[in-house]
């Protein structure tokens, strides 16, 4: 796997970088929690109107930032308290992380591909429904931009720690030829760091 650049690395291998992802996943899910909360607060629609009326997406969109902002905030707590045993669940928390990924990204699609969404705060159809609903369009679009950022945020934090994992495995193996096998071929495997020797004369004193 070809390695990364120097300063990336040490960005990924900075102690304070997960305290930081996950402080800001919780700063942003708990923003898209707001957001969605005073969307649904704020918004009217005539019930006759059954479409936009429904809610489902958004209280999904809730229930989704609420969890992992309950989450992220464990999860910084643990890493600044107990670094030892936050380094030693990193899988854990990864997939906790991919989880929390998958739900958002449903849960934002979801707000994103209702009828309060496509229609009442498009600008083809706002002024026409204006007359029979009151949605709170700066509420929707506040909370899909929060919900995309956290989202990216959710993302980086698992390749992060996945590739941390990936090189924390690697294992070293050593490879020797004699002239009896310079003809064999040896290939390094993409967990394994190889360190070539080459002998002059069949030796067994390595």
């Amino acid at each position: 796997m070809p390695s990364l650049p120097p300063r990336l690395l040490s960005v990924l291998y900075a102690p304070a970088l997960p305290q930081v992802l996950h402080g800001t996943s919780a700063v942003i899910s708990l923003g898209t929690a707001a957001f969605t909360a005073n969307y649904l607060k704020t918004t009217s629609c005539n019930p006759f109107v059954s479409a936009i009326s429904k809610t489902g997406p958004f209280q999904f969109l809730f229930a989704s930032a609420l969890v992992t902002a309950c989450a992220s905030v464990v999860w910084m707590h643990m890493a600044r308290r107990h670094r030892q045993w936050y380094m030693a669940k990193r899988l854990h928390v990864m997939s906790a992380d991919v989880v929390a990924f998958v739900f958002n990204i449903c849960a934002g699609t979801a707000v994103n591909f209702s009828a309060a969404g496509q229609y009442v705060c498009s600008s083809r159809y706002a002024t026409e429904l204006d007359v029979i609903c009151d949605v709170n369009c700066g509420a929707l679009n506040g909370s899909l931009m929060a919900d995309g950022i956290l989202v990216l945020l959710l993302l980086f934090s698992v390749l992060s720690t996945g590739y941390q994992l990936h090189l924390a495995d690697r294992r070293t193996m050593y490879l020797v030829q004699t002239p009896a096998t310079k003809s064999i071929t040896f290939m390094e495997t993409p967990r394994s760091d190889c360190i070539h020797f080459e002998l002059d004369t069949p030796t067994m004193a390595v």
